[in-house]
């Protein structure tokens, strides 16, 4: 398996990086963080105490289920799954599962 679990989301072409992690296993796994307020206040705390936080906030795309899901499509990856973690009634963070075609 191929996991990616808070990376993909700082990729200028998640689709190419799917691909990559399909041509080299039989399943592929992405978690991505959901745009939520938990997010929304992270980002906020690290752009105060960071000193370069450029990463959080400028270089991160929030996906929806249904964005990861296209990227997935679009990678040419076969039974998709995904899912919607919340915490206390908000998303917390989005799964994809699926396998290379």
């Amino acid at each position: 398996m191929a996991f990616n679990c808070g990376v993909i989301e700082h990729f200028d072409d998640p689709i190419r990086a799917v691909k990559n992690m399909a041509e080299i296993s039989k399943r592929v796994l992405c978690v991505v963080p959901a745009r939520s307020a938990y997010f929304r206040i992270g980002t906020l705390f690290r752009g105060m105490v960071e000193h370069d936080a450029t990463l959080w906030t400028k270089h991160t795309k929030y996906y929806t289920v249904e964005d990861l899901k296209n990227i997935f499509i679009e990678a040419l990856v076969k039974n998709i799954e995904v899912k919607t973690i919340r915490f206390m009634g908000h998303p917390l963070c989005h799964f994809a599962t699926g396998e290379p075609s």
